[in-house]
């Protein structure tokens, strides 16, 4: 028959499930949680679509600024081309 030196013995060799639990608690605080891995994932989405508007942002300015040129040039291409018709036209009768 078991006394309660022999439990107290046991207990003392053998690991309990109280101190398997007291233990896995103190192992997993070196682990992030789930409600913290969702706050960090929230925020680090927040940052990347922040940037990926600002990048976007950026190009759609570009995209004008080159349109704005493209444009200004718009006039002289169509000046240029009046200029060689006539050239053409001249040089045509002339023959």
């Amino acid at each position: 028959m078991i006394t309660d030196a022999d439990v107290k013995k046991l207990k003392k060799t053998f690991v309990t499930k109280d101190d398997l639990k007291k233990e896995l608690k103190n192992e997993l605080k070196n682990y992030p949680t789930k409600d913290y891995l969702g706050k960090e994932f929230q925020k680090w989405t927040d940052i990347i679509v922040k940037q990926i508007i600002d990048v976007v942002g950026a190009l759609g300015d570009k995209i004008q600024e080159s349109l704005d040129k493209l444009n200004d040039h718009q006039g002289t291409l169509e000046d240029h081309e009046r200029r060689i018709e006539k050239l053409e036209e001249k040089l045509t009768t002339s023959y």
